[in-house]
């Protein structure tokens, strides 16, 4: 098991290499680049930009030099945790993925938590109506339905999955019908 995750390691490396290299290769593949559209769009909005400012900027990322060295200064970048600056935004890269990466996984832990929901639904059958309570259901036989062999047949029968979507609905009618 060692040598197979070692294994597993060691391929890893030059994955992400390939990754690195495909992923900076589409980053350069638009003609011309990101500065010469930005500078345009400061002058159609009226600003004045000077030649020796653009010669600084083009300077200041990098874009007057060879594409290695533009690939080996984005990667050890990218190494040390700077992800760069957004042109849109004018604000760090990072700062904009750990704003958006909370509501991201809370709706990956939502939408988990629906789909066990769901699953526990269609494993159950009509008996989860009779269950009160997590005691209950560990009390229950139900849970080794997952665990035995003739089970997936069972559950991939079209008519099995008809009627647990049946009875999903039925609970659902029941449930949204009973006065308060």
């Amino acid at each position: 098991m060692r040598l197979f995750l070692l294994r597993r390691v060691l391929q890893l490396i030059p994955t992400l290499f390939l990754i690195s290299i495909v992923s900076f290769a589409i980053i350069q593949l638009p003609p011309g680049d990101y500065l010469t559209t930005y500078v345009a769009n400061l002058a159609a909005a009226g600003e004045i930009v000077t030649q020796e400012e653009i010669d600084g900027l083009y300077q200041q990322y990098g874009l007057d030099r060879s594409v290695y060295v533009q690939y080996w200064k984005w990667i050890t970048k990218f190494l040390r945790g700077d992800m760069g600056r957004s042109f849109y935004w004018d604000r760090p890269v990072n700062r904009l993925i750990g704003e958006r990466i909370a509501l991201t996984m809370t709706l990956s832990f939502l939408s988990l938590l629906f789909a066990y929901a769901i699953v526990l639904e269609l494993l159950m059958g009509r008996n989860y109506a009779s269950l009160t309570s997590w005691k209950d259901l560990c009390k229950t036989r139900h849970h080794q339905l997952l665990i035995g062999r003739n089970y997936a047949k069972c559950a991939l029968h079209k008519s099995f999955i008809i009627y647990n979507l049946y009875t999903i609905l039925h609970k659902l009618k029941r449930l949204y019908t009973q006065p308060l």
